[in-house]
């Protein structure tokens, strides 16, 4: 029979972005605006060699010509999440969400270079050699 879950899974979305704002919302949830996205170039290599790069048969490596087309800036829609889950988040974080169009929930938060939390749970911020302490 048919997948009762396809409906359902169609219709949720993977939303990336720079949060711009958090504001408290009513029934312990909060609105995340993100920063909406700006146009871009996106590239993908063809199937065409465009050259070798290396001094040697063993170093050598294949560059193929790449295909670029433009992507055109996306509006962002705010989103709908648990307070818990954005407690820490502070504005310029990175996150990557999970949407219906309305609510969401946290998949990722990338502070700098780093993954700061994970879905709910935010990760220790850990430096040094842990074996040393």
């Amino acid at each position: 029979g048919p997948d009762p879950t396809a409906a359902a899974s169609a219709q949720i979305q993977l939303v990336r972005g720079e949060v711009a704002s958090i504001t408290a919302d009513k029934g312990g949830m909060s609105r995340v605006v993100l920063k909406d996205a700006a146009a871009a170039k996106v590239c993908s290599d063809t199937a065409e060699v465009d050259k070798f790069d290396g001094t040697s048969l063993e170093s050598m490596r294949i560059i193929y010509k790449q295909s670029c087309v433009d992507s055109p800036a996306t509006k962002n829609a705010p989103l709908l999440v648990s307070t818990v889950e954005v407690a820490k988040i502070k504005p310029g974080a990175l996150v990557v969400a999970t949407t219906n169009g309305t609510k969401g929930a946290i998949v990722r938060v990338v502070v700098g270079d780093k993954v700061v939390q994970l879905g709910a749970d935010r990760l220790a911020n850990t430096s040094g050699d842990p074996l040393t302490k």
